[in-house]
């Protein structure tokens, strides 16, 4: 199954494992490695309310409650709804 969209990977204390491509790009860099242990906010010092938004969202999925996104792929105008459960 391919994943579109943006993909991360956080340890259980929000610090990053991974990124696909695509996140890579967005976010602007090239290398895993480049985003390997580092928090939303060192990632994206200048999106505080979307932090905040990814740190509830990450404490919801902690607590192993659902966290439900809808994603739009801008290409073929379909929409996704990925649900998460830890």
């Amino acid at each position: 199954m391919l994943l579109i969209g943006y993909i991360g990977r956080k340890d259980l204390n929000c610090h990053s494992l991974g990124a696909n491509k695509a996140l890579l790009e967005f976010k602007g860099f090239v290398d895993v490695g480049e985003v390997a242990g580092k928090t939303d906010e060192e990632l994206s010092p200048w999106s505080i309310e979307e932090n905040k938004m990814f740190q509830q969202q990450d404490l919801c999925v902690l607590k192993g409650e659902t966290v439900s996104a809808v994603h739009l792929d801008s290409e073929t105008c379909e929409v996704y709804l990925f649900e998460n459960v830890l």
